[in-house]
């Protein structure tokens, strides 16, 4: 006779399938928060290395960063930022491109607002793809925008070298595959147009 009765395997599949969701979600964080920066860190040692610089200021700047994103993950468990919406996400753009030297237009509705897990999403969103088109495409130029009408629309576009959505991606890559399924769990869409020296626009519906 089983060990198990038809409840207990509901219940263990359950169990089962939240602990694979807690871990998909951990693994979305870490990349898109600790990650990036590590990501920096090393990119950065590696062209210092290439010149005979000895590690500078920068790095430790972004050592830095990564330690602030861990505990302010901690506090997050806490307490949701109260920041606006619309200060969120510009303040997230701006990080990322002033530490490329890159342009960043902003366009943000100030009357958009999100209930705070949604809000979380959307910002990993916008982190990631700022970073995306930074660091891969190598991107001088970012434009976000935030709007309202029958749905809430997410765009950030920039001017990078671009790629071909269809080709396979990279081993380990997993931002086009986080940001999907950030905005599939907001029961939303995500849309990505690019191509090769044509640059890179991401573009986020909620209902």
């Amino acid at each position: 006779m089983s060990d198990f009765t038809p409840l207990s395997l509901l219940t263990q599949r359950t169990v089962q399938r939240a602990v694979a969701d807690d871990r998909r979600r951990m693994a979305r964080d870490l990349h898109d928060g600790l990650a990036q920066d590590l990501a920096f860190i090393s990119l950065e040692s590696r062209r210092l290395a290439e010149r005979g610089e000895e590690v500078g200021g920068d790095l430790a700047e972004a050592a830095d960063r990564a330690l602030r994103e861990v505990r302010n993950a901690i506090e997050h468990l806490a307490q949701m930022s109260e920041k606006p919406l619309h200060e969120a996400v510009t303040e997230t753009a701006a990080e990322l491109t002033a530490r490329s030297n890159a342009t960043l237009e902003v366009d943000v509705d100030p009357r958009v607002e999100l209930a705070p897990e949604p809000r979380e999403n959307l910002l990993r969103i916008v982190r990631e793809a700022v970073f995306n088109g930074l660091r891969h495409g190598s991107a001088t130029k970012v434009a976000v925008k935030l709007s309202r009408g029958p749905e809430l629309q997410l765009s950030v576009a920039d001017n990078g070298d671009g790629f071909d959505p269809a080709a396979p991606q990279r081993t380990g890559s997993f931002g086009l595959v986080s940001m999907s399924e950030r905005a599939h769990s907001l029961g939303g869409k995500l849309r990505l147009r690019s191509e090769p020296g044509g640059g890179t626009n991401v573009e986020v519906l909620l209902p």
